[in-house]
């Protein structure tokens, strides 16, 4: 699936591969990939789940991206998020992203 599939808003060339700004697209939250990002954080937020330094609510956002990006482009059907907690696809497919 191509990144206009998912209808990224914000992308970087990175040593000539085209990245996801994850900052961006979580930031502006109107495209797929970061209403999935904003899905995981409010999660792990509920789930009172500890994030940098240990602080609920403080996830990297290119972990969550990195999962985020795994199970909506690459087809996995489960991803780890990076604190513990692994998103499966129907979390996204019940939200009506995919």
């Amino acid at each position: 699936m191509a990144d206009d599939d998912l209808d990224f808003a914000n992308t970087t060339l990175v040593n000539g591969v085209t990245r996801v700004n994850y900052a961006t697209e979580k930031t502006n939250d109107t495209s797929s990939i970061g209403k999935a990002i904003n899905m995981v954080i409010n999660s792990l937020t509920t789930q009172n789940v500890p994030g940098i330094n240990g602080v609920v609510g403080n996830y990297d956002v290119n972990l969550i991206g990195d999962c985020c990006y795994k199970i909506l482009n690459e087809g996995l059907i489960n991803a780890d998020t990076g604190y513990g907690v692994i998103i499966n696809r129907s979390f996204f497919q019940a939200a009506g992203l995919m």
